[in-house]
């Protein structure tokens, strides 16, 4: 398994988000996992496996969402504020194949009082960008 880089965040919280990603089900069966995080930001990869498979045998565009909310969700806690999505918006901009493997990098762009706005970028892995996704988040105490 490869190691989990922090980038800067406190140690405490980053071995607490670590511990619990693991425990979250549908990080357990799209088996996703941290690359990196810092703060305002997260790297989370995942493969592309079968079971992902749409009708055209291509990667279902909902996993992708779930990569990148995922991704986006953990920025916000490597700044140690928890949230809820209210919105998300997704661009697909390349089809996915299966066995590939997939990077979402998200970043905080707005803290404001009561929610954030997140963007984060899919790649695969040959660095291509095939989709491209913003999110605002409700601030949850």
């Amino acid at each position: 398994m490869k190691k989990i880089e922090n980038r800067g965040i406190d140690q405490g919280l980053f071995l607490e988000i670590v511990q619990a990603m693991d425990d979250i089900p549908v990080v357990q069966s799209t088996k996703m996992r941290i690359k990196y995080l810092q703060a305002g930001g997260a790297g989370v990869e995942m493969l592309v496996i079968r079971d992902f498979e749409n009708s055209r045998g291509l990667l279902h565009g909902g996993l992708i969402a779930t990569l990148a909310d995922t991704a986006m969700g953990l920025s916000m806690l490597s700044l140690n504020i928890r949230g809820l999505t209210l919105e998300l918006n997704i661009n697909y901009l390349a089809p996915v194949e299966i066995g590939s493997r997939l990077t979402a990098q998200a970043r905080v762009i707005h803290a404001g009082e009561n929610s954030l706005v997140v963007e984060a970028d899919v790649y695969d892995q040959r660095q291509n960008l095939v989709a491209k996704s913003r999110g605002t988040f409700f601030m949850k105490a």
